[in-house]
This record gives structure tokens, C-alpha cells and sequence, in this order.
């Protein structure tokens, strides 16, 4: 008995210490979810009842990472019931700001000054590249229309690098692909790896998330018909 209560008392202590590292938690949902007024309100309710008591419980600070809008390809895997989140890229992008935002609202009512949530517009970034560079934002998606390529990995780090530190990185590498030395890597068919951003393709990523993170930049096309409390 006295062996097992030890070991009990080791494992709460490890847990106690690993719930302690944690400065920063990112928090996202299924792209669908947030865009969508019925779903959303399903994750605001588990916002309130499960994660804003944990994370004050291991007093992080929640990073609210807005995703992005999926491709047009993408649109056709789904029924007619998302033809309103596929209206068109800016209409969705908007959609997803307001449900970000609302669970932004969310936690700032119910967890401490300190720990108020940081919003991450990866999604912004992503629209205002579709914007005005087509074949980047093309570059940014997998063949599904919905995931990430290596470019948009290193799109979203540098919103979420942004974001957390209040500024950009110091510098970005001539070999882009060492940032993927330890990292799983996207395939598409057997053994043939996703381009990796050049080092000019990942200067002009790093700006767009320096508008749009630090400068406060929207997209022309950026449809914002509801109030953001400051």
C-alpha cells in the first residue's frame, strides 16, 4: 500500500509539474465549425464549460488561431448545406473572423487579465495573399484544398510567431527547408516531397503576416459587419 501511494503521489507531482510549463496554448477549431452561427455556439458553450477551466487551472495564456478559408476545389466535397460559407474566399474569411472573434469574447469573460487571449488571423493572411498574389495562395494549399502546404506551414509559424511575440523573426534562413529538419513533412503519391518555400517566397510570407499581425492590415476584400470589442 505504502508503494502505491508513493507511486500515486510521483505521478500527480509529474502532472503538476507538466501542467506548469505551459506559457502558451493554441487553441483551433474544424474550419467549418467557427464559420457556422449553430456549430459555433456548440464550441462557445465547451469553451466556457471545459477549456477556459483548465487553462486557468495551468494558468496558460489561450492563442485563438483563425484558420483559413478551404480552396474553391475543396467546395465540392461538401452538401449545399456550406453553399453560405462558400459564397466566395472573403465571405468565408469573414465568417471565420467573426466566429474567432466571438470565442475571443468568450474566454476574455472568464479567465483573468493575464491570461487574455491572443487572436492569431492566420486566416487574414491567407485572404489577403489571395488577393493579390494568386499563385502564392494557390502554393499555400495541399491537393485536398483544405491543408497546408510548406508554404502555408511557414505562413501560419509566422502568424503565430508574430502574434506571441509581438514582433517578427530576427531573420529568415537561405535554406528555408532546415526548418523542416525535424518535422513531418506533407507527401503527395509516394516518396515525393511538397516544395519547400525559397527563401525570397518566405521573406514576402513573413511580410504578409508583418501586416497583418503587427501593422493591423485587412484585406480590401475583408467583410467585417460586426462589432470587435476593443
Amino acid at each position: 500500500m505504502v508503494s502505491e501511494q508513493r507511486e500515486q503521489n510521483q505521478e500527480s507531482d509529474d502532472e503538476d509539474f507538466v501542467l506548469d510549463l505551459w506559457d502558451y496554448v493554441v487553441l483551433n477549431d474544424q474550419t467549418l465549425v467557427p464559420a457556422i452561427p449553430d456549430s459555433r455556439a456548440y464550441s462557445e458553450r465547451v469553451l466556457k464549460s471545459v477549456y477556459a477551466p483548465y487553462l486557468e487551472k495551468i494558468n496558460a495564456r489561450p492563442v485563438l488561431l483563425m484558420t483559413h478559408a478551404y480552396s474553391y476545389e475543396s467546395s465540392v466535397q461538401f452538401d449545399d448545406v456550406y453553399d453560405v460559407v462558400w459564397h466566395d474566399i472573403p465571405s468565408f474569411t469573414s465568417a471565420l473572423y467573426q466566429g474567432y472573434h466571438s470565442y475571443v469574447q468568450v474566454l476574455s469573460k472568464l479567465l483573468p487579465k493575464e491570461q487574455a487571449p491572443l487572436f492569431a488571423p492566420a486566416g487574414l493572411a491567407y485572404l489577403l495573399i489571395w488577393e493579390e498574389n494568386r499563385s502564392m495562395w494557390e502554393r499555400l494549399f495541399f491537393t485536398d484544398g483544405f491543408h497546408p502546404t510548406p508554404h502555408g506551414t511557414f505562413l501560419y509559424g509566422c502568424v503565430l510567431y508574430a502574434t506571441i511575440y509581438n514582433k517578427m523573426p530576427a531573420n529568415i534562413p537561405k535554406d528555408v527547408g532546415d526548418l523542416w529538419t525535424r518535422a513531418r513533412k506533407m507527401q503527395i503519391g509516394k516518396g515525393n516531397q511538397m516544395p519547400i518555400p525559397t527563401q525570397d517566397e518566405a521573406i514576402y510570407l513573413a511580410k504578409v503576416a508583418e501586416r497583418v499581425v503587427l501593422k493591423k492590415h485587412l484585406p480590401k476584400s475583408f467583410i467585417l459587419d460586426f462589432e470587435v470589442d476593443a
